[in-house]
Order: C-alpha cells, then structure tokens, then sequence
C-alpha cells in the first residue's frame, strides 16, 4: 500500500512537470505524441494513403480511356455500318437507275416499231388503194392506150401488181381477161422483163 502511494505520487509529480515544460514551451506534446505513436505503432503514415489515392485515379483514368476508347470503337463501326449502307442504297439506286433507262429504251423501240408497223400498215393500205384505182382506170381504157400508160409507170412491180388486180377484178365480173392482150401490145423487151419479175403466172 506504502508503494503504491509512493508510486501514484511520482508520476503526479512527472505529469506536473511536463504539463509545467509544455506551457513554458520547453517541450512539445505533439512530438511526444508523436514518437509515443511511433513506438507503438500507431504514427499517422500519409504515405500510403497518398499512394492509395493516386492508384485509384490512375484506376479512374483507365477506366474513363477504355470507357472512351470502348465509345470510339461503337462510332467507328456505326460509321463503317452507315458507309456500307449508303454504297449499297447507291448500288441499289444505280440499279434502278439503269433499269429505268432500260425499260425507257425498251418503250420507245416498241412504239417505233408499232409506229413503223402502222406506218407500212398504211403504205400498203396506200398503196392497194393505188393499184386497185390503177386496176380500174385501165379496165376502162382503150387497150392501145392502157398498155402505153402502163409502161409509163416505170415500176415492173407496181405493173405486175396492177395486171394482177385487173385479172381479178375481171375474173370477179366472170369476164375475159384482158392481160394476155395488154402485154401483146407491148414492146417485147418490156414483156421479157416483166415476165422475168413475175410471180402470178402471167
């Protein structure tokens, strides 16, 4: 019991002591606590905090660049999707666009050849129209006179045309034809060529 007194006392003492050092200012609390930290392990170490700080901003930053890089990759392929969409509408455009043309030269060949069609349609038509009043002015002619215009034609298939339409106008009356006749009145070098170009059997 005696020591223990003796012992509270001592350390009363020290404690009056140091708290006397440290209003004077001889002696700093703050070291002391400091290096009593230190002693037994529990000093306040800013390093590692410091280091653990700078890793996870370094961590942060990986991570924003691949975020980014992960974005930039996403727009590059939209880009090259975007791209081959729009090569593909322009082939498909220029499909379009040739077949267009295509069937506009399709269209008009056709209405040129029904054109032509109606055309010779109307030649022929024309020209039966010609051969059958040609047919029936010289069934209606003195011979002599007939086979001289006949001749001034001066078109061996148009000739042969007309003495054919004029056997069958006649041949329609139940008449005697009257060609034989005609071309007798004719030179005999025109008959010769005529015969020669003839189809009907003259």
């Amino acid at each position: 019991m005696k020591m223990l007194r003796i012992f509270f006392l001592v350390t009363a003492n020290v404690l009056g002591v140091l708290l006397l050092l440290g209003f004077l200012g001889v002696i700093s609390f703050k070291g002391i606590s400091t290096t009593v930290k230190q002693s037994i392990g529990l000093a306040e170490n800013p390093e590692p905090l410091e280091y653990f700080r700078v890793q996870r901003e370094k961590e942060l930053e990986l991570l924003e660049e691949q975020e980014q890089q992960s974005l930039l990759e996403s727009f590059e392929l939209q880009e090259q999707q975007l791209a081959s969409r729009e090569q593909d509408m322009q082939q498909r455009e220029q499909t379009l666009v040739e077949e267009r043309i295509m069937l506009r030269s399709e269209r008009e060949n056709i209405l040129l050849e029904q054109e032509q069609s109606q055309q010779l349609t109307a030649e022929l038509e024309s020209y039966e129209l010609k051969v059958q009043a040609l047919a029936g002015n010289f069934i209606n002619m003195r011979p002599e006179l007939a086979a001289e215009r006949l001749l001034a034609l001066n078109d061996d298939i148009l000739i042969l045309d007309v003495l054919k339409a004029m056997d069958v106008n006649i041949a329609g009356l139940g008449q005697t034809s009257i060609v034989p006749y005609l071309l007798s009145l004719m030179p005999a070098d025109d008959v010769g060529r005529l015969m020669k170009k003839s189809t009907v059997g003259l």
